[in-house]
């Protein structure tokens, strides 16, 4: 039983040792930044970057030194608060995890001779694939960082010195120059292996006697400004003014155009409807009397007609009272003329089935058969 305790202990001794030594020959690369290894025994500098992770390190063969990749940043500000910390340990040899340096304000002396105080923050940080140049060059620790800051501060004040007094209250024009900045700082910093990230104009200030001038200048500027822009809406008013006196007065000319043209648009059309009717009218007037000179023709051939033809029949008649018609016609003539009451016949002295005798009684001579 002692000896299985025995072997137990002495197998994780055993583990603990292989474990202290592991990490003893272990470096490990934390993330934000990057390794460089120096082989001390061949080999020298070793032309590239260590990325975040666990890399061997033997002892007097190898020496690391681990440089921060992440953004730095560089203020140059009026309230100098030192805000920094040591993220690494003193066991890496020259290392410093300073995220942010903090120096006095930009002092700049505009073109037109007015000194000018300005809080700047600066972004940058060690391009990538060139941690191992920058040790190179410049060593452990922050030695490129005071080239960057130097470097910065030579762009700014270059740069901001072009500047007038009244252009640092121009937005587009300080942008402008801001710009200019940007892209030649980036290009002298990409020369010591540095990107630049962007700089940050945060505030300025002028001095007390000279601000009040500016600002003296600027509102009279801008108090004039105001003025002409009142001035140029007052003309733009009036312009509108005047654009609405046309339109008006063009759209009563159209009305008035409009209803001239409607009147002479009616008055054409009642012409055109009386000529219309005129036609009518005469046409109607034209074939009533046509009809009726037609119907007057017909008429006169009616009324000759009948005039003919009661002549032939008064020449008949005549023609036929001469003989035995006509004493039978005045017969006919005398009984249907003849108006009598309630009459009593004796059959002894008439016989009304003698024809011939009641005949001779109406003077009618009764023709032989």
């Amino acid at each position: 039983m002692k000896k299985a305790i025995n072997l137990g202990s002495i197998f994780i001794v055993a583990l603990a040792l292989i474990a202290l030594v592991f990490r003893m020959c272990v470096i490990k690369i934390e993330p934000g930044e990057t390794g460089v290894l120096t082989k001390e025994w061949g080999g020298g500098l070793q032309k590239q970057d260590y990325k975040p992770g666990f890399y061997l390190n033997l002892g007097p063969l190898h020496t690391w030194n681990v440089m921060d990749t992440t953004v730095q940043t560089l203020n140059m500000l009026r309230e100098t608060e030192q805000k920094s910390g040591n993220r690494g340990s003193s066991r890496y040899s020259g290392y410093s995890s300073s995220f942010t340096s903090v120096n006095p304000p930009l002092r700049v002396k505009s073109s037109d001779g007015a000194d000018v105080i300005l809080d700047i923050t600066v972004k940058y940080r060690i391009l990538d694939g060139r941690a191992w140049q920058v040790f190179q060059k410049q060593g452990a620790g922050d030695g490129y960082k005071i080239r960057v800051a130097s470097r910065t501060k030579n762009t700014l004040i270059s740069g901001l010195g072009h500047l007038r007094t009244e252009d640092f209250f121009d937005p587009s024009k300080r942008q402008s120059m801001q710009s200019g900045m940007v892209a030649e700082l980036k290009a002298d910093l990409e020369k010591i292996d540095v990107l630049l990230v962007d700089i940050l104009i945060r505030d300025l200030e002028f001095q007390q006697s000279f601000q009040a001038k500016i600002k003296a200048k600027t509102l009279t500027k801008q108090r004039a400004e105001v003025q002409v822009a009142k001035t140029k809406a007052a003309e733009a008013e009036g312009e509108t003014n005047r654009i609405r006196a046309e339109t008006t007065a063009k759209v009563a000319v159209i009305r008035e155009n409009l209803a001239k043209s409607l009147t002479e648009m009616r008055a054409e059309n009642d012409k055109k409807i009386k000529r219309v009717v005129a036609d009518y009218e005469k046409y109607v007037a034209e074939t009533r009397s046509t009809a009726e000179l037609y119907a007057k023709q017909k008429e006169a051939e009616g009324l000759l007609l009948v005039k003919d033809s009661e002549a032939r029949g008064e020449a008949l008649r005549r023609q036929a009272l001469v003989g035995t018609g006509g004493n039978t016609l005045v017969a006919l003539r005398v009984v249907e003329n003849l108006k009598l009451g309630d009459l009593s016949v004796s059959t002894q002295l008439i016989n009304p089935l003698d024809l011939d005798r009641m005949m001779r009684s109406f003077g009618v001579e009764p023709q032989s058969k």
